[in-house]
């Protein structure tokens, strides 16, 4: 995290940009936090049996307990903060959003290429297969039906 921070500061000052970091600690263990499993909740309980107390407070909060609990339980924490492969089963993938995780993941490539997605409304359907999902029916730009509806009818999703 230090080594992101860094390079951000590197590449100068930006013209109405003021940078605010977290602590990186508190970034640690959140990474750590948002990316775990089940098992988690054993390092949660341990931490806490160990003194961990309003994290939340810059002055009361100590990534050592959770790593000592991490420890203890047989838990890597460079596991949890690494970059995941695509094809990885993630602790959320049981959760439905309505959006398909091969979606998602053509998302996160153009996010790497500095892309972004235009609305639907202005530029026509996506493909997020969303609509049809919820059932909701959006006014796309020229009134073209979705095309992930029809897709639906067709058997596709």
């Amino acid at each position: 995290m230090r080594e992101k921070k860094e390079y951000i500061l590197s590449r100068g000052r930006m013209k109405n940009v003021t940078w605010e970091f977290h602590d990186e600690k508190t970034s640690f263990l959140e990474g750590i936090l948002a990316r775990g499993d089940r098992r988690l909740s054993k390092v949660l309980l341990l931490a806490w049996k160990k003194g961990a107390r309003f994290d939340g407070w810059r002055e009361y909060f100590s990534l050592e307990y959770y790593l000592e609990a991490m420890d203890e339980l047989g838990l890597e924490p460079e596991w949890y903060v690494r970059e995941r492969w695509t094809e990885e089963i993630l602790p959320w993938d049981f959760i439905d959003c309505g959006v398909t995780k091969e979606f998602l993941l053509k998302e996160r490539e153009k996010a790497y290429r500095a892309e972004t997605t235009p609305d639907c409304r202005e530029e026509g359907c996506q493909g997020c297969e969303i609509c049809p999902r919820l059932e909701v029916e959006i006014k796309l730009k020229g009134e073209q039906a979705c095309e992930c509806e029809s897709s639906m009818k067709k058997g596709g999703i």
